[in-house]
């Protein structure tokens, strides 16, 4: 499947979308609120979005959810004036599911709406178009407004740079934000190729990647800031060049460039199940951020478990971990979900935590959650995130 990245009302070439291959997943609702928003077509169909917690501005918000359409079905996921295409997905013994991440750094604060729409035709053919169901929800998105209702075509000089921050490397599946920075002005348009650092003898152009466009936005003193959102999900494993480049007038690569080198691995350990509970994969946060863990599980309705959540010790968990000398732990139970699986979910608040990886774990408490040993209880799920 091949899909594009942009900002809506941006001048990304329609011609763009035959060398774009783009994957990802997002979600919307109030932190703490577990009503799971959804729209039924009279035949049935439905899509979900999972709850989504309120967001700061430059951080990474992934929209995902739950469908019954078949995998490989389009979706147009829109977040205020972001937007892009992503596709069903299905994992065994659940749900299928969809997921894209959107960098907040060009939406402006307050109340965002996400939508989420089934798509079919195909543009090559100029066919393509809403197919009838969608779905919206909404969350509140803090901080200052970093980008600009002015697009600023500078003039490039020797002094001026585009700088691309370490990747790290990265796992199949993994949805996070390259980011930079630049002397360019807020407002400038950029060039963003996620592709293979080399390309087949015979290749002609991309052969699997992502490519988009955004604006320069506010950094940190004189400073200012790239990033986009990449995933990673149809990615096959092997050395990425993540670059960018200033726009020119007819949206193609300028004279002014910034790359990293990146290797992407098989899939990792985020958001794979030990067996009874697949927690989704969790983006990037930041200290003091307040999010919702979910995730989807073959488990009845009323099953009680156990979370931690605590630094990454390094090696794959058996179990929770009675040794952990700082973390979160918290008990609630599998909720019900749709026809296909339940739902775990927990809030999470990362105030005074430092920064790091971080293990999340879920289990299967044995008797009463409030006197049974913790030490006992059955693995079910893990899954890892950064804080940053």
């Amino acid at each position: 499947m091949k899909h594009q990245t942009l900002v809506m009302g941006s001048i990304l070439a329609a011609g763009i979308v035959a060398i774009v291959v783009c994957v990802g997943m997002v979600t919307g609702f109030p932190l703490g609120n577990p009503l799971h928003i959804g729209a039924v077509s009279s035949s049935g169909t439905y899509i979900h979005i999972d709850p989504v917690a309120n967001q700061t501005t430059g951080n990474l918000l992934i929209v995902r959810g739950t469908t019954n359409l078949p995998a490989g079905t389009t979706l147009m996921v829109q977040v205020s004036n972001y937007g892009g295409n992503t596709e069903v997905y299905n994992t065994s013994n659940s749900s299928n599911w969809f997921s894209m991440p959107v960098d907040t750094a060009i939406l402006k604060p307050g109340t965002s709406t996400i939508t989420v729409m089934q798509m079919k035709g195909d543009p090559a053919k100029g066919d393509y178009g809403p197919a009838g169901l969608n779905v919206t929800a909404s969350f509140t998105l803090h901080g200052a407004y970093l980008a600009t209702d002015t697009p600023v075509q500078p003039t490039v000089t020797a002094t001026d740079f585009l700088r691309v921050n370490p990747v790290g490397n990265r796992a199949q599946g993994d949805q996070f934000l390259v980011t930079g920075t630049t002397s360019l002005p807020i407002g400038t348009q950029v060039i963003w190729m996620v592709g293979p650092a080399a390309l087949a003898a015979d290749a002609t152009g991309i052969e699997s990647g992502i490519m988009g466009g955004s604006p320069v936005t506010k950094g940190s003193g004189t400073t200012n800031r790239v990033s986009f959102a990449v995933d990673t999900t149809m990615l096959p494993p092997g050395l990425y060049n993540a670059s960018v480049s200033i726009a020119t007038e007819d949206f193609r690569p300028g004279n002014l460039t910034g790359y990293a080198l990146f290797t992407l691995t098989a899939p990792g350990k985020t958001g794979q199940s030990s067996g009874e509970i697949t927690l989704a994969p969790i983006s990037d946060k930041h200290t003091g951020d307040d999010f919702p863990v979910t995730g989807t599980t073959s488990l009845p309705a009323g099953t009680n478990l156990i979370w931690q959540i605590i630094p990454d010790p390094g090696t794959s968990p058996t179990g929770i971990d009675m040794n952990a000398q700082s973390g979160i732990m918290a008990n609630n139970q599998v909720i019900n979900g749709d026809t296909a699986s339940n739902r775990v979910s927990l809030d999470v608040n990362m105030t005074d935590m430092k920064p790091g990886k971080y293990l999340v774990m879920t289990a299967v408490v044995v008797g009463d959650p409030l006197t049974a040993d913790p030490a006992t209880a059955s693995l079910a799920g893990y899954t890892y995130f950064t804080l940053e």
